[in-house]
């Protein structure tokens, strides 16, 4: 099976793999990608760090991750746990899902529910293509990737349905974790951090906000998001950069500076080691894309 680490310059259309009764997640370092994600969890507990919420997913909840979304895994109450975890490009799709013409496939995660909590019936629907979408990875028989993209496409005018009843942001009354109030302002730093990510940022100054000790809320902010102060600004600037890199013709050191880095080296550091290339690779191999 392959793995679910997936190159920030190089992705793949489509993967799909099964974990079951492990410890802990082998999620990549790269917290966001270009590619949508489903994940469904078939035991055990976890929670699920999006963007700057935190939810509690149980057996049968179907997690959403829309494309570019910052997101990370987390420890529930249960050593061992099991998943299904597909990721997917939007052409791996694009000629089938050109012709539907009654319902918005991807609607799903342009609503930004997130989790959708199944019924055991819709459970058992989701399940089957789930686990049709592996067997048809793992065997590679003749047709497999017409029967994967009909099996996903079916999986998302499924969910699509579903969203569309659903009040954006009803998941995430349903499952967020229940938070004291401590661990409640780490989201507020996270807010806080979204909208000032261009300004210089440190531990100091987070804590005396929030008034936490500085090592208290080093402690948490890694407990709450699953990620160090420094990796989560980091990734929020990076991400920031790669949209800029992708849509500006503004110079590499311009974006660094204009993301919140002291200079060209921190950035192009920072850079590679979220995104795996320097920053002009990157642009480089998007205006590729862009030109196909």
């Amino acid at each position: 099976m392959k793995s679910e680490m997936v190159n920030a310059c190089e992705q793949e259309e489509f993967v799909i793999e099964h974990l079951q009764n492990v410890h802990s997640d082998s999620m990549s370092s790269n917290h966001y990608h270009s590619n949508f994600e489903v994940y469904y969890l078939t035991a055990g507990e976890r929670y699920y760090f999006i963007e700057d919420c935190l939810y509690k997913i149980k057996v049968g909840d179907l997690i959403l991750i829309n494309a570019n979304d910052l997101h990370k895994t987390l420890k529930g109450s249960t050593d061992k746990f099991s998943r299904i975890l597909l990721s997917f490009d939007r052409s791996f799709l694009k000629d089938i899902s050109e012709c539907i013409t009654d319902i918005e496939p991807y609607l799903c995660f342009e609503k930004r529910l997130h989790v959708l909590s199944l019924t055991p019936p819709q459970q058992t629907i989701v399940e089957q293509l789930l686990y049709d979408m592996l067997e048809e990875y793992k065997n590679h028989r003749s047709g497999y990737h017409t029967s994967l993209r009909l099996s996903l496409l079916k999986l998302l005018i499924f969910t699509a349905r579903h969203a569309g009843r659903m009040i954006p942001g009803a998941g995430k009354k349903a499952s967020v974790k229940e938070l004291n109030s401590i661990q409640s302002k780490i989201l507020q730093a996270v807010q806080y951090i979204n909208q000032n990510y261009d300004q210089a940022i440190s531990l100091t100054e987070l804590s005396q906000r929030y008034h936490i000790s500085y090592y208290y809320f080093c402690r948490l902010f890694h407990q709450v998001t699953g990620f160090t102060l420094k990796e989560y600004v980091n990734s929020i600037r990076i991400r920031k950069a790669q949209q800029m890199l992708n849509e500006t013709d503004q110079s590499v050191s311009e974006i660094g500076e204009r993301v919140g880095f002291e200079d060209i080296t921190s950035f192009g550091r920072a850079f590679k080691k979220v995104a795996y290339c320097s920053p002009l690779k990157y642009r480089k191999n998007n205006e590729h894309v862009q030109d196909c």
